[in-house]
Formats: C-alpha cells, structure tokens, sequence
C-alpha cells in the first residue's frame, strides 16, 4: 500500500489483533488444538480426533456469543480453560486442572506461531517516513 499523497496524520494508533499480527492465520487454531489435543488425549483415554473435535465445537460456541467474547478477551486463559473443561466434560471427564494444563500448551502454541501480517513493518516505516507518529 502507498501513502504517497497523503497528508500525514499527528498520530496513528494501530491494535495488534489482526490489524498487524496475524491471531487467525489459516489454520492456526486448528493446528494449535491438534497439536494440544494429541498430547493430551493419552492420558484422558479419548482419541486426539474425539478431543479436538470437541475443543473446536466448545471453542465455536464460546466465542459466538458477544457478551462472552467480550468477557473472554479480559483473559484468554481463562477463556480457553473454560472451553477445554467444556470439551472435557462433553468426553465424559470434566477436569478443571487438566482443562488449565491444556489451554495453557494451546495458548503457549498460539503465541509461539503469531506471525505479523504481510506488509505490516512497511506500512508503519512508510507512514513514519511520511511524518506519522504511531503507536
């Protein structure tokens, strides 16, 4: 994107969710849960297919609604807690501390994989080359 032309701005305030790191990169959840699921599944006595399945339908349903979208974001930890232990009690096993053990790899895979969106470092030094202040 060119900013030629344009007039520069005092400042620019950019947020981080998908403005200019990518938090829901094709496949990103997906493999993050499957890799989650599949070490964990052993010791639950579910296929790692059963607890991913499980974890995605719990997850889908969690953040459809927006005033628990709204809470959730406060603490994603707690958030994707919540979520496993759903899928948990669904298999059958409802375990909170297992639950936290296994939103905790899935958020650490999540955050190990975040990757900025294409073109984002060259927006921002072009618009402070332009003169725009950002943060």
């Amino acid at each position: 994107m060119s900013w030629s032309g344009f007039a520069p701005c005092e400042a620019i305030f950019f947020d981080l969710d998908d403005t200019l790191v990518d938090f829901d990169g094709p496949g990103l959840a997906r493999a993050c849960w499957e890799l989650a699921c599949a070490e964990a599944a052993p010791s639950i006595g579910v296929s790692a297919a059963q607890l991913q399945e499980a974890c995605e339908g719990a997850s889908s349903w969690y953040w459809s609604d927006p005033e628990r979208h709204r809470q959730g974001r406060l603490d994603l930890l707690a958030a994707t807690a919540a979520i496993v232990d759903q899928a948990l009690e669904a298999s059958g096993s409802s375990d909170p501390d297992r639950a936290l053990v296994i939103a905790t790899r899935y958020r650490s895979l999540r955050d190990q994989r975040l990757a900025l969106l294409d073109g984002a470092i060259e927006t921002i030094v072009e618009l402070a080359s332009a003169g725009s202040r950002w943060a």
